[in-house]
């Protein structure tokens, strides 16, 4: 008798705390989906974060990155001396050559937006080099910046960086984050 006496004041507190002794369960189960739910979403979105950069972006998409894509070509001609016209926007199949001729002794600069608002930015090393080293990282930066500041107030969900290629070898000349603390600050505020 004590054993049964003391199974039903414990059933008799779970039913008084949850209203009855199956809530307990089913909130559990439903915290349950949830987590799973959000995994999921979590997962999708690393997915899409870790595949953007490779991603080429159609005709439509580049054009609604045009503003971005000019405030880049502003400052690459700005920094490195060069003539706007030297400088090629666009994804790889509308940047090929029309004759077929690949080979060229003036490396043209290329600007390809990817995926996720990721830039890569092709230039000869040589003209990367121009740069002094002091400010080498100031110009990156200021390339990052002309882009990440003109792509869109909800651009920044998915990481997206700007990277500066050599055009012949496609060697890591610099690269810069949009995500940054200014970011991590602002999520912070509207919490």
């Amino acid at each position: 008798m004590g054993i049964s006496a003391k199974v039903s004041r414990d059933s008799t507190a779970e039913t008084a705390e949850t209203g009855s002794p199956r809530a307990a369960r089913t909130t559990s189960r439903g915290d349950r989906i949830l987590f799973r739910l959000l995994g999921i979403i979590v997962l999708a979105w690393l997915a899409y974060t870790l595949y953007a950069p490779h991603r080429q972006l159609g005709i439509d998409e580049m054009n609604s990155l045009n503003h971005a894509s000019l405030a880049v070509t502003d400052t690459l001609a700005k920094g490195l001396a060069l003539d706007t016209k030297t400088i090629l926007v666009g994804p790889p199949k509308e940047l090929a050559p029309a004759d077929g001729d690949y080979v060229t002794d003036q490396p043209l600069v290329r600007i390809e937006p990817r995926g996720g608002n990721n830039l890569e930015v092709y230039l000869p090393r040589a003209t990367f080099e121009s740069v002094p080293f002091p400010d080498r990282d100031q110009f990156v930066k200021t390339v990052g910046e002309a882009w990440c500041n003109n792509t869109g107030p909800h651009s920044h969900y998915f990481l997206p960086a700007v990277e500066l290629r050599d055009v012949r070898t496609a060697d890591e000349l610099g690269s810069y984050s949009c995500f940054g603390m200014k970011d991590m600050k602002e999520l912070l505020v509207r919490r």
